[in-house]
Order: C-alpha cells, then structure tokens, then sequence
C-alpha cells in the first residue's frame, strides 16, 4: 500500500514539475486580478514575505547543487547570468 501511495506521489510530483511555470503564470494573473478588483484587501500585503519564502525554497530544493560545478566555468551561463542580474533586473525595475 505505501508503495503504490509513493509512485502516485512521485507522479504528482513529476506532473507539477512538468507544468511548474505555466502554474506560477496562472497564479500570478489570479493575484494580479484579485489584488486589481478588491482595494480593500491591504491587509493582506503581510503574505508577501512568507509566501515567496515558501515559493523560493520550493525552486531552491529542486536544483541539484553538487551537479551544478560545472556551471561556473561555463563562460555563457556566467555572462548571461551577469547581464540578466546587472543588466535586465535594473532596467526592468
């Protein structure tokens, strides 16, 4: 029985991997939505901080870190990562 319970979970799992942005987009434009339509929720602005905590630690668990070594020697990952943090993000926000 707890077998079949974590083959069924480890499905689950692969299915909302699968579909992992497409549910962030989805959600965003829930939020962006909600939060356009009901002015009176301000209260609500003290669920930032907790829930990207939850929403990073969800993506950070994910990335295999001890297989990523190679990735600081690789030249394009490292300029794209340079110009997306010092270029993109500042001109953006």
């Amino acid at each position: 029985m707890i077998e079949k319970e974590s083959k069924f979970g480890i499905q689950v799992l692969e299915k909302v991997e699968a579909h992992q942005v497409s549910i962030y987009i989805i959600f965003l434009m829930l939020a962006v939505i909600f939060g356009l339509l009901n002015t009176e929720a301000v209260y609500l602005d003290i669920f930032i901080s907790p829930l990207l905590g939850v929403l990073m630690y969800g993506m950070f668990v994910q990335i295999p870190f001890l297989k990523s070594n190679g990735s600081a020697t690789n030249m394009r990952f490292v300029v794209a990562l340079l110009l997306g943090n010092f270029v993109a993000v500042p001109l953006i926000v």
